[in-house]
């Protein structure tokens, strides 16, 4: 009686510490996949000499001239996890599409389109720890890309190779997890991207060239721990 009553103790205990384990996916690591489509902007200013403006002669000036927006793609693979209720840390290892389009005569444009492999280590905090099926964050990272290919439409090829290889800058965020079964969550991601590097390779004193954008997704993610 005794071997029996200690049994259903230990059985006991082993599907309540399974049940708290099953309710509680902050203590599991998650993998998964993410894809999505981004606006994407080239922010660049040039230094002049000299300019006039409203009759008034500046002697050095910093003139914009940014791109058009345009569409862009972005895709890849993410680890995340948590530590507690509140705050995790999530990797993202991504391809990622940005440039934009420049107008140099009258219904004539080069389009620009360099495509990077990009590398994310986010910190992400829950804002909504209570939920039972679903996960809010907040997230910041930085971000550093390395360039894999440029394309200019309507342009000589040549001046392609006038960006750098590499850009880094930060991006700030959200996602939104859902509960769909034990197995898998959905994942909606938001994020805004500001480059810090001047992508420029050459006349780098004159021309400053900028990566922005706003990117959203959707993908899964698959707890395996």
């Amino acid at each position: 009686m005794k071997k029996i009553f200690l049994l259903l103790l230990v059985s006991l205990a082993w599907l309540s510490a399974s049940q708290v384990q099953a309710q509680d996916p902050y203590t599991k690591l998650f993998s998964g996949m993410r894809a999505g489509i981004g606006v994407t902007q080239l922010a660049t200013t040039v230094k002049v000499d000299s300019i006039t403006v409203n009759g008034i002669r500046y002697d050095s000036a910093l003139t914009r001239h940014n791109s058009r927006a345009r569409f862009g793609f972005q895709a890849g693979f993410f680890v995340q996890k948590q530590f507690n209720e509140r705050v995790g840390l999530r990797a993202d290892l991504l391809y990622a599409e940005s440039g934009g389009s420049y107008q140099v005569k009258i219904n004539k444009f080069e389009r620009h389109t360099l495509r990077y492999f990009q590398f994310q280590p986010s910190v992400i905090v829950n804002v909504a720890p209570k939920a039972s099926f679903n996960r809010f964050f907040v997230k910041a990272a930085p971000v550093v890309r390395l360039i894999a290919s440029v394309h200019v439409e309507d342009i000589d090829q040549e001046l392609s190779r006038n960006y750098a290889k590499l850009d880094y800058g930060a991006t700030l965020g959200v996602t939104y997890m859902i509960k769909i079964s034990r197995y898998v969550w959905l994942t909606l991601d938001a994020e805004g991207y500001y480059g810090f590097a001047n992508i420029e390779k050459n006349n780098r004193d004159i021309v400053k060239t900028r990566n922005r954008g706003i990117n959203w997704g959707a993908g899964f993610a698959i707890p395996i721990k």
